[in-house]
């Protein structure tokens, strides 16, 4: 689990995140983004994925504003 500004980002092994406003538990959002959030920059969630990648999510609202895959060839 990870708590900033108020709100606290809950991950499982199976890939769910839920992000939930920590005063009352209230669910924000959620998705199947990632196991662990890593940190809060800027109004940007970083989340490991599954796959051992990195996603960047919106932190209000989840929405995905870039992926990283280790997996990725360069060209």
């Amino acid at each position: 689990m990870f708590v900033a500004d108020g709100v606290a980002y809950v991950g499982s092994q199976d890939g769910a995140l839920r992000v939930l406003r920590a005063g009352d538990g209230a669910l924000l959002w959620h998705t199947k983004a990632g196991e662990f959030v890593l940190g809060i920059a800027a109004g940007v969630a970083y989340i490991s994925t599954l796959d051992g990648g990195l996603d960047a999510l919106r932190a209000r609202d989840g929405s995905l504003l870039w992926h990283y895959s280790r997996t990725q060839k360069k060209v």
